[in-house]
């Protein structure tokens, strides 16, 4: 039955997806989160969090509550929250919100994956290397446009769409399968 699952099959895709980044940029870590809503027992509301679906590198934290307390020390809930990406090339002199899920990491991308007609945040790529200055035009342009795949599908990957996703992009067309 568990092979047979949409979901394990979508979680299959997510996972050749980072496993293709990974390769294909030389990343230490990277990972998929989607927003997803969590009942608060003390309150019985739904709180939001980042929840990771897929992700290449060592074992690291799989949920992060989205809230601006929160995100006075994390930079994913800063990004889920703000809509806007966010770029450390040197996390020893960085002095905004930064969570620290491993000492070696030196760099970190953060960028949004948006629902194509709201422009709601509905995830986040996290990637992260262990060398300062790592991220330069071609890498944050490739994990742009694999965030733009993600959100034009609503983080619902077939097969269709990862052959889409690999066909090469000018910057003209970032994310834009023809």
């Amino acid at each position: 039955v568990l092979n047979t699952s949409p979901h394990t099959h979508r979680l299959a895709l997510l996972n050749h997806i980072v496993t293709a980044l990974h390769k294909a940029t030389q990343l230490d870590w990277i990972g998929i989160y989607r927003l997803v809503y969590i009942s608060d027992s003390s309150t019985n509301s739904p709180v939001s969090h980042l929840m990771k679906e897929a992700y290449q590198g060592a074992i690291s934290r799989a949920l992060f509550p989205v809230t601006s307390a929160f995100a006075k020390h994390s930079n994913n809930s800063t990004v889920a929250l703000s809509g806007r990406g966010r770029l450390i090339q040197d996390t020893g002199t960085y002095e905004g919100a930064y969570y620290v899920c491993d000492l070696a990491v030196q760099s970190e991308l953060c960028l949004p994956i948006l629902d194509p007609d709201s422009g709601a945040v509905i995830g986040l790529i996290d990637a992260e290397s262990f060398t300062p200055g790592f991220f330069d035009a071609a890498t944050i342009l490739l994990v742009s446009q694999a965030c733009q795949v993600l959100g034009d599908n609503r983080l619902y990957i077939t097969h269709r769409t990862l052959n889409h996703m690999y066909k090469p992009y000018t910057s003209g067309e970032i994310g834009r399968a023809s």
